[in-house]
């Protein structure tokens, strides 16, 4: 069959090189690049070169165990380093952070908050254990805490807002298991191994440029956005910006949905699939590489691998690397800053998802429709949570449907255990 996939990030490139010895597969990227979330931006750190990841970032091999597999399949396993997990929570004008978790050279600021945090914890696997809606939003999980308020509101709801990039008060309405899911997962993981977390060295775009280098046989298109599509007598027409035409037997719509509406509202009895992908709602998101710890305490030892300011609305995030790679850089969340760094390298803008009741639902509309008439999703969006993993499962998903005698499938799944799969409770 001929199979054109829409979207060159991390979704749409596995999926092509999943299906691409077995159909006739082109991949059209908007973009003059690919990659999607995936983008790495580079400084120079005492005359060598250091890579950091502006959109996706840390994964777990626990957690994420096909994302690390295609990692390895990339021959990039060699390159996967550890990274320390401490978590620093500040309010700014405060003396002292509420919360600085400890390691294995401090022992850290716990108090009320890091009481706070154990409870939701708990709380959180007791839900996932429950097997609770994933359509409940968050404040039914923090709400009944005995927790005070202001807690809740800094310890709490901040970290989800900075997640997604809402304000303090809708993270309330977010998605209470996709807020903790790696939270519950954290404190009781597969096997009963260590939820660690990993980065890759020189950055995620290494794993994008290695899959886009193995796609032999695949037509890659950037640059190619389109603008229309049509269907008929089983066959599909797509219609770039460019003017080149496309057929297909089918189609991976790779996109977020706000890009899969635009393409197929026009669609005549597609009023609930349409519904549905009106109701995924996107937040912008700016990040920034910068050079100068101009979000972090002032006493280093009280510096932590994420570290958290709140502010009065919002709350945004930022990951130190000393202890990852031992160059002093920092990624920042920019996007409610009252100032920006003061030796900023590099920004790069996004649209986060906001996973409330109405994207739950909305997912589940979409897995109804998977190959209806040949159309497909894929995507970060399609179930579970907002991850490289959720990516990856989308597209092996339609590989399973497209191509299950796929050598690269079973290459891809072979040592991952079903009872490992995330991205089937919704």
């Amino acid at each position: 069959m001929r199979i054109v996939v829409v979207g060159g990030g991390l979704a749409g490139l596995t999926t092509a090189w999943l299906l691409e010895h077995d159909h006739e597969t082109t991949l059209l990227e908007a973009q003059a690049e690919l990659g999607g979330h995936v983008r790495s931006a580079t400084t120079l750190h005492h005359g060598v070169e250091c890579a950091v990841d502006l959109g996706a970032q840390d994964f777990s091999a626990v957690l994420f165990p096909r994302h690390a597999r295609l990692i390895q399949l990339m021959g990039l396993a060699a390159e996967v380093v550890e990274v320390p997990t401490t978590v620093t929570i500040q309010v700014p004008d405060m003396p002292v952070p509420l919360l600085v978790t400890p390691d294995g050279t401090r022992s850290g600021i716990l108090g009320a908050g890091g009481e706070a945090r154990a409870l939701l914890t708990r709380a959180a696997v007791d839900w996932d254990t429950e097997g609770v809606s994933w359509e409940r939003g968050y404040a039914d999980l923090v709400e009944p805490l005995p927790v005070t308020d202001g807690l809740k509101r800094t310890v709490l709801y901040a970290p989800v807002a900075a997640l997604y990039g809402c304000s303090i008060d809708d993270a309330r309405q977010v998605s209470g298991r996709a807020a903790t899911a790696v939270l519950a997962r954290s404190a009781a993981p597969a096997a009963g191994g260590s939820a660690g977390w990993q980065n890759l060295v020189g950055g995620l775009a290494r794993l994008v440029r290695a899959i886009a280098v193995d796609l032999l046989a695949t037509t890659i298109r950037t640059g190619s956005e389109i603008t229309r599509m049509e269907s008929g007598d089983r066959r599909w027409t797509l219609s770039t910006a460019g003017g080149q035409v496309y057929q297909a037997d089918q189609v991976v719509l790779a996109v977020p949905p706000p890009r899969c509406l635009r393409l197929i509202r026009q669609f005549p009895h597609a009023d609930r699939l349409n519904r549905a992908l009106a109701g995924f709602r996107y937040l912008p998101s700016t990040t920034g590489l910068h050079l100068d710890p101009a979000y972090l305490p002032a006493r280093a030892d009280q510096w932590s691998t994420s570290n958290l300011t709140v502010y009065r609305e919002h709350a945004d995030s930022t990951a130190w690397y000393g202890p990852i790679t031992g160059a002093q850089v920092f990624r920042s969340q920019l996007t409610h800053r009252p100032r920006l760094p003061e030796r900023l390298v590099a920004t790069a803008d996004f649209e986060q998802l906001y996973p409330d009741a109405a994207a739950v639902r909305g997912r589940r509309v979409l897995a109804d429709h998977q190959g209806r008439d040949g159309l497909w999703f894929a995507g970060h969006h399609l179930a579970d949570i907002d991850s490289q993993e959720t990516a990856v499962n989308s597209a092996i998903d339609i590989a399973t449907r497209l191509a299950p005698d796929s050598h690269r499938l079973r290459m891809l799944t072979e040592e991952v255990g079903h009872d490992q799969r995330q991205g089937r409770q919704a």
